[in-house]
């Protein structure tokens, strides 16, 4: 009884709003996100100092930002769409895990969106749960 309790509660139309309000707001953040860090130097980006130095140390590496930069792109794309929105978690939250420890290690500023940009993303991974169950089994109970 508690499942079709569960069910019902998830098909509500107000939990189906702000399930829909939480995609667009990440796809907000990352599409954007994507195409300005492309053009606008971390110097100009409003970090702090050591932020900055980092931030520029990833670029130095060459790759490692553009695919990072593609990644942000490629599931803001998926959550804008709806389409393979728990592809997306997945392939998001190594990038907003590290944006959250940058903005709490080295620059308080960025926590203001980085804690919502978190939450927000385990939000959708919450309510896509049962999908991702199978990745924590053990081999063997597959």
């Amino acid at each position: 009884m508690s499942t079709n309790l569960n069910n019902e509660l998830r098909n509500t139309p107000l939990k189906r709003t702000f399930y829909t309000v939480v995609r667009l707001l990440l796809a907000l953040i990352f599409i954007p996100s994507a195409f300005i860090s492309l053009f606008l130097p971390p110097s100009e980006m409003g970090l702090s100092a050591e932020a900055t130095q980092i931030v520029e140390n990833l670029w130095a590496i060459g790759y490692l930002m553009y695919i990072v930069k593609t990644v942000e792109l490629v599931a803001g794309i998926m959550f804008l769409t709806n389409r393979y929105v728990k592809l997306a978690c997945i392939i998001i939250m190594p990038v907003v895990v590290n944006i959250l420890m940058l903005a709490l290690f080295k620059d308080w500023s960025g926590l203001f969106l980085s804690i919502p940009m978190f939450l927000m993303v385990l939000y959708l991974v919450k309510e896509n749960w049962d999908s991702y169950k199978f990745l924590l089994l053990p081999l063997g109970k597959l």
